[in-house]
């Protein structure tokens, strides 16, 4: 499964890559669950402050990589209107921030959005390589889907 569904996409920092390969394994057929009382434990045992850069320039990455990645999984796999959701998800903030004239946050937005704008090629390659399974199972409907919505039947 791991396999089929292509592994890790090494482009995610930190952030959202576990809802990234979960969506490539559903639209390849594959049943996905949460399980909350499960645990992972890093191989490395890294955290955000227990090694590499600065605290602060590991943070900066995390917001800009969070952000960046929420929009490249909506670029990835969702079609039609959904895809209007990764400009939403980089334009509202940035905008919000500069009415507000908070630059710092601000900073931090337009750094996804250039972040996002670079890994755009590779988004388009993914798009163009599975554009069947898309077309089958837009990735949109991972969220709304019945059998994930909770109180259904066989729902967890």
């Amino acid at each position: 499964m791991y396999l089929d569904a292509g592994g890790w996409d090494t482009s995610f920092f930190m952030d959202f890559d576990d809802v990234d390969f979960f969506l490539r394994a559903w639209q390849r057929g594959w049943r996905c669950v949460t399980v909350p009382g499960a645990r992972v434990y890093h191989a490395g045992g890294m955290s955000t402050f227990q090694a590499g850069p600065p605290p602060s320039e590991v943070i900066f990455r995390r917001h800009v990589g969070g952000e960046s990645n929420r929009a490249v999984i909506c670029l990835e796999h969702f079609t039609g209107p959904s895809l209007l959701w990764a400009a939403v998800l980089l334009l509202a903030p940035l905008a919000g921030s500069l009415l507000r004239l908070d630059f710092a946050k601000a900073r931090i937005h337009a750094a996804a959005l250039r972040l996002t704008l670079r890994r755009l090629p590779a988004v388009l390659r993914f798009r163009q390589a599975n554009r069947t399974l898309r077309r089958l199972r837009p990735g949109q409907c991972f969220f709304t889907a019945a059998e994930f919505q909770r109180g259904e039947a066989g729902a967890p």
